[in-house]
């Protein structure tokens, strides 16, 4: 009883690929993808990816004195790995 599930679930990308290619497996393993795997959450509409939301944080966070520190010591440190 496996051995045909498994058959049906393997044998058409194999003689896909025979005559049209790898981009029939790449095509099959998507429509499975979608077929077995659905969306677990839904969108999160508090999440804004408006441009100027996300320059807005990312001066936020270029301006927190932890991070400044912390990119300045790493710029040092990978200065002095740099031969010239």
């Amino acid at each position: 009883m496996i051995a045909p599930t498994i058959e049906v679930i393997l044998l058409p990308p194999l003689v896909g690929i025979l005559y049209f290619g790898c981009k029939v497996l790449w095509g099959y393993f998507c429509f499975w993808r979608n077929v077995l795997l659905k969306e677990s959450k839904q969108a999160d509409a508090s999440m804004s990816l408006h441009p100027s939301r996300i320059t807005k944080t990312f001066w936020d966070v270029f301006r927190n004195p932890q991070f400044f520190t912390y990119a300045l010591a790493v710029l040092r440190f990978r200065e002095g790995l740099m031969p010239m």
